[in-house]
């Protein structure tokens, strides 16, 4: 495996750096290689995999229902760019006042959950996330296309919005496991087949849609 290249992609108010390192592990498998794949790297998260992220917000979803809403909702503003601004030339995740303040609320219930005890950090990794993804699908030719093979939403979008429907299905059925556990007759286990059904369907993806994510996050995201 050759040698990654570090690209520093922005620059935390504390000083942290969030990284590129490219190339990627999917530049090298020998099926269906990504070759512009990289590895997102936040403190904390150097090793993180999905596997390891879906299990931070179901941890969260299960303990903090309400404040995983908040946290859902902040992460489906990044998947669609609604808290970047572009500075010379560029797009980078800046939340405004309003957002950040938010997000330091949503530190004193969820920091524990956290890696590095920073609900920010974890947002800019998922920023990281989707923005390879985005590289990996809709980079061609050595440029940025979006008109390739692969539909818009493929990458950035599927993948965080994936972020937030496999966290709470898997809470929401854990929940219901445990109150209906002297009564296993009554534990409705399609709920968290459907979820592994649409993965199978989608390759990899689990994407709600507009009126599951109305109904689940209500009153924070509407029509």
């Amino acid at each position: 495996m050759e040698e990654h290249i570090r690209h520093v992609a922005d620059i935390l108010a504390n000083g942290t750096e969030v990284v590129f390192h490219k190339p990627g592990k999917e530049a090298f498998r020998k099926k269906n290689p990504k070759p512009h794949d990289m590895t997102p790297v936040v403190p904390g998260y150097e090793w993180a995999s999905f596997r390891d992220v879906w299990s931070i917000l179901a941890w969260v979803s299960f303990a903090e229902p309400d404040a995983f809403k908040a946290l859902a909702v902040l992460i489906y503003r990044s998947a669609y760019h609604l808290d970047h601004v572009a500075e010379e030339g560029k797009l980078r995740y800046r939340p405004a006042p309003t957002v950040a303040s938010c997000m330091d609320a949503l530190d004193q219930r969820l920091a524990k959950f956290m890696p590095n005890r920073s609900v920010r950090a974890f947002l800019h990794f998922l920023d990281l996330l989707g923005w390879n993804e985005d590289v990996k699908y809709h980079f061609e030719d050595g440029k940025v296309t979006f008109t390739g093979d692969f539909p818009f939403k493929a990458g950035r979008v599927n993948t965080l919005l994936t972020c937030i429907r496999v966290p709470y299905e898997v809470s929401r059925f854990a929940r219901h496991a445990v109150e209906n556990a002297s009564s296993p007759e009554r534990i409705e286990f399609g709920h968290i087949i459907d979820v592994m059904q649409q993965f199978s369907i989608a390759r990899g993806t689990c994407v709600p849609d507009d009126d599951q994510l109305l109904q689940w996050f209500a009153p924070y995201l509407r029509r």
